[in-house]
């Protein structure tokens, strides 16, 4: 981790302050959509992950985001597709691909940091559906490195210090991280367990009673 935050920070070290920090929110989204590659269609992955390219793209050429009446197309044309592909949009599966897709969309028109919150808060709720579709050990750690990293974002716009690197916003977010895992082991063993997942039905939910 320490060679891989070096590695990028003396990447984007000539890059302006903007530009910096909406790449590596790019790079967070990104690690957040690959969460869900395996469960989602092809289209629906590739759709997304251009998008964020696009995105990318147009930080490091410096070009302006694209207009609503660019956008709105795009929108439309791609919640069409949803509609297409599972006849409805309600449901788990349409859920999560609903979200990832405008996740990537909201990303070309993030102009204030109202939309950096609604981006963060957005992705950070969409890695909580990676566990809809495994909870296995490997998700887990998939989950948290793009947390983690989406953390790392998220910091990154609040310093005012221009010349701050990457490798010292790691460490005082391990350092919270540090923190705040005791009192997350302590509610694992004292919460109430719940039987059966939070986000399932009974099977017996459609019959009158």
């Amino acid at each position: 981790m320490n060679k891989f935050i070096s590695a990028l920070s003396a990447t984007t070290s000539e890059l302006s302050r903007d530009k910096r920090d909406t790449l590596l929110l790019v790079f967070a989204c990104l690690l957040v959509i690959l969460n869900h590659v395996d469960s989602l269609f092809t289209w629906i992955s590739i759709s997304s992950i251009a998008v964020m390219s696009w995105r990318a793209w147009l930080t490091l050429r410096g070009k302006q985001l694209p207009s609503r009446w660019i956008l709105l197309p795009i929108a439309v044309g791609l919640m069409a597709g949803i509609f297409w592909q599972f006849r409805s949009f309600f449901g788990r599966e349409t859920g999560v691909a609903m979200l990832v897709l405008l996740l990537s969309c909201k990303m070309l028109e993030m102009h204030a940091k109202r939309d950096l919150f609604v981006i963060l808060f957005l992705s950070f709720f969409l890695l909580l559906t990676r566990f809809f579709e495994s909870q296995s050990i490997a998700a887990a750690l998939q989950v948290a490195l793009s947390a983690f990293v989406l953390l790392l974002a998220q910091l990154s716009f609040q310093f005012d210090n221009k010349s701050i690197r990457l490798w010292p916003q790691a460490k005082l977010i391990a350092s919270m991280l540090s923190i705040a895992m005791p009192l997350t082991v302590l509610a694992f063993f004292l919460f109430p367990r719940i039987q059966g997942p939070l986000w399932g039905l009974p099977s017996d939910a459609n019959v009158a009673r």
